[in-house]
């Protein structure tokens, strides 16, 4: 399969994904049943007859049943719980589901082959999660991909931490936890998404005192940094590699000169292989 037809595929499969929120009939769970429904879907959206071989052994060599009674035992959804839908301005933070065998991608996108490759999965058993919406368009969710995209830079975080972007604040509790870091100051420029946050997540938090969050635009912020004022940062302002590309660019070159701070961007590999495959030669 050419390059052109499996970016094209890639991005065909991923619409109907994330647009139509298929759901498989997965019967037992295990993940051969599960295999082949994934593969009846396919067949039935006219999918599975664009692909190669090489293309559909990554993709089904990636497919996975995720334990869903695992992720329900998460800290930060154990802990958090809404009493019911919340508004601010244009945002609504609310409770989602997913439903058994409904088809998700659990892992960002992988941009370092010849083409964007896709890691699909479903649950086992129904789960429920917390989403944040900006005018009823998605702008976080608490859900695989996420969790599993910052995994590294939750590991890394120590002492005075620097967060750009707020989001749930999934990331502000899990670091806030670890003895390594004395505080954690997260930088948002939507006041009705840390109104949420402190109204209806933090108080929830094992550890709120740790957590200071301050209303700004990142860029502006990190311009008026001085190098030492923080140990560690972390930015997440990106929807993806598409979006994020030009922003990473610009917040590496304000934060660059920063020694005396250890930088860690979100998706930084699948972003800088985004820049290679988008400006080498790619679409």
């Amino acid at each position: 399969m050419d390059v052109e037809r499996a970016v094209d595929l890639s991005s065909a499969l991923g619409m109907w994904l994330n647009g139509e929120n298929p759901v498989l009939p997965i019967g037992d769970g295990t993940l051969t049943s599960a295999r082949k429904a994934f593969q009846e879907a396919l067949e039935e959206q006219g999918l599975l007859e664009r692909m190669d071989g090489e293309y559909r052994d990554r993709l089904f060599s990636a497919f996975r049943v995720l334990d869903g009674e695992a992720f329900l035992k998460d800290p930060y959804l154990q802990r958090v719980r809404l009493n019911g839908p919340q508004r601010e301005g244009n945002f609504l933070l609310t409770e989602v589901r997913y439903q058994k065998g409904e088809l998700l991608q659990y892992r960002m996108p992988d941009y370092e082959g010849e083409y964007p490759a896709l890691s699909v999965g479903c649950f086992s058993s129904p789960v429920r999660t917390l989403a944040l919406y900006e005018n009823g368009m998605p702008w976080m969710t608490v859900c695989p991909s996420e969790i599993s995209s910052m995994e590294k830079e939750m590991r890394h975080a120590h002492g005075r931490v620097l967060t750009l972007g707020l989001g749930l604040g999934y990331y502000a509790m899990v670091v806030s936890q670890s003895p390594e870091v004395s505080s954690v100051t997260v930088v948002e420029r939507e006041k009705s998404v840390i109104s949420l946050f402190r109204q209806f997540i933090l108080p929830f938090f094992p550890q709120p005192d740790k957590i200071h969050v301050v209303e700004a635009d990142a860029l502006n912020y990190c311009a008026k940094l001085t190098d030492g004022q923080f140990d560690y940062c972390f930015a997440d302002l990106w929807a993806g590699q598409e979006d994020g590309a030009l922003m990473y660019l610009a917040l590496k070159d304000l934060l660059s000169p920063l020694r005396h701070m250890e930088t860690e961007y979100w998706i930084e590999k699948e972003i800088r292989a985004y820049l290679v495959y988008r400006y080498a030669g790619g679409n």
